[in-house]
């Protein structure tokens, strides 16, 4: 599912549909629930055989499944609704507040109309569709409403799980690989919950990368600064830094281009959108260190953001700057460079929840992976790194799923640059859970299957495959085969060595 990216509040109900690959039985579905509301709602349609028609056309299909009396957070119940492969399904899923609440909030990864999933290991395309209609309000066992596609506008967010159909054939992922590194990281904080006013943030650069810890600034007068001239509430000024370039992980900079909307960068060329997204964060060119929010220094009365340097450091400082057309309270937060190290330091005094909601973080620049968003009020007491390069972990797939009588390759990702040898292991015995490998110099590893059928491969680049047959003998139907694959990286961990996830081989007819 898309990561999120914002809470989509309206009378009407998004969803996405997805056509089945097999067989299935859906067995629960969870709304994500950024607000905490405290109910949720959900619908699963079959609309016999066809997709939903592009707006403004409607189409009304099956109900296959309804409720609304799940509180928020839990997994709602559905009792085994089987999916055939080849249908066409759509799933109405939102947060409310109360069980029969006319306005729908639905978790959304910003303006997304497709999104990439995958179906028991199968790869499939979820398209954003809706309803004009509050389902938690209007709809009801039964109860129907028309369903059409939506264009340029936003998936609903949702966790389905399912079971396989009678006799299915799967390669499912199970675990986690290790290894993994970013280079970016952030918090997206909704409308309402900022939650680190009067708190402050340390990236430590080490010379490759940021330690980021809380707890450790404090705040410098502004005594000495000078107001900056802002033209627009979007503007951009960029500031040199004397003495020399400032290190940073993605190099070095001698200047600063700050933004009114609390984004920092080493230059120009940021997209200057108001609203904080996590996806254009990760996607900017530029490097760049954020407090997101749609600030406004420009209106009268709407504070001063103000430019300081010193012989060792740069403050930029929001002086009870408002939030553009609110009318909330205003914020006073602080940006602290150290030039000769290449720390940052935020620093929070009040700042207004309102408005849009808030991002904060850093990335390096360029299309950059999604850690994921960390809560930096829980995660920094305990110092995390960031700037790394970009490294997901290591990962194990099927090429296809295994079939009695075919053949297919195990294919493993993610493998570091330069790894001299590799292996992928076999066996009949599955540690769903994993068997921790940090004794061996491996924190963060797991074991996932037994060592039952060691194969060596030498990694062609940061991919390898190895061939694996099953007979055409129909009494392997059922028998069940576990994988995982390990491959040298040096300097990953004290060994040198890391693991992929589990997978689970399902051998079957169909």
């Amino acid at each position: 599912m898309p990561p999120f990216d914002m809470t989509f509040g309206s009378a009407q109900t998004l969803g996405f549909y997805f056509q089945a690959p097999i067989g299935a039985l859906v067995t629960g579905v969870r709304v994500y629930n950024e607000l905490a509301l405290p109910n949720q709602v959900v619908e699963i349609i079959d609309m016999n055989g066809a997709p939903p028609p592009l707006q403004p056309a409607t189409a009304i299909g099956t109900q296959l499944f309804y409720d609304n009396q799940t509180p928020a957070g839990q997994i709602v119940a559905v009792p085994n609704v089987p999916l055939v492969a080849g249908g066409h399904y759509v799933f109405l899923c939102a947060a409310t507040a109360s069980p029969t609440a006319s306005v729908s909030e639905c978790s959304a990864p910003g303006f997304w109309e497709t999104g990439q999933e995958t179906f028991l290991g199968v790869p499939i395309t979820l398209v954003r569709c809706d309803t004009l209609n509050p389902i938690a309000a209007t709809g009801g066992p039964g109860v129907t409403h028309p369903i059409s596609r939506g264009v340029n506008a936003v998936l609903s967010r949702a966790e389905v799980y399912l079971a396989p159909g009678p006799g299915v054939a799967l390669d499912e992922p199970y675990g986690t690989g290790c290894g993994e590194e970013f280079g970016s990281f952030y918090e997206q904080f909704p409308t309402g919950a900022f939650d680190l006013s009067n708190s402050s943030l340390s990236l430590l650069f080490n010379g490759s990368y940021y330690e980021v810890v809380s707890g450790m600034g404090t705040w410098h007068s502004t005594a000495n600064a000078t107001p900056m001239s802002f033209t627009a509430p979007h503007d951009e000024i960029v500031q040199p830094i004397t003495g020399g370039p400032m290190p940073t992980p993605a190099g070095a900079t001698s200047q600063l281009a700050i933004c009114p909307n609390g984004r920092i960068a080493v230059a120009v060329g940021a997209t200057r959108n108001p609203v904080p997204h996590a996806s254009i964060m990760l996607n900017q060119p530029v490097e760049a260190w954020y407090s997101w929010h749609d600030y406004d220094p420009t209106s009268q009365g709407g504070g001063d953001i103000l430019w300081e340097e010193t012989s060792s450091h740069v403050y930029v400082t929001w002086d009870q700057v408002v939030t553009s057309g609110t009318g909330g309270s205003p914020s006073t937060f602080q940006f602290q460079f150290e030039k000769s190290t290449g720390h940052v330091t935020f620093v929070w005094q009040n700042v207004d929840p309102g408005g849009w909601g808030h991002l904060v973080g850093y990335s390096p620049g360029g299309a950059s992976a999604d850690p994921g968003p960390v809560d930096i009020s829980v995660a920094a007491p305990q110092t995390f790194a960031v700037g790394r390069a970009d490294h997901r972990p290591l990962r194990l797939d099927a090429s296809a799923r295994p079939l009695i009588g075919t053949g297919f390759t195990l294919d493993t990702f993610e493998i570091p640059p330069g790894s001299a040898l590799g292996a992928t292991i076999a066996g009949l015995a599955e540690f769903t859970a994993g068997v921790p490998l940090a004794g061996f110099g491996m924190p963060g590893c797991f074991q996932y299957a037994s060592n039952d059928a060691p194969a060596l491969f030498v990694p062609g680049g940061t991919t390898a495959q190895l061939p694996f047959v099953i007979p055409n003998d129909p009494g392997l139907a059922g028998v069940i085969v576990v994988t995982q694959s390990a491959a040298l990286a040096p300097g990953s961990n004290p060994l040198g060595i890391i693991t992929s996830n589990g997978l689970r081989l399902r051998i079957d007819l169909n």
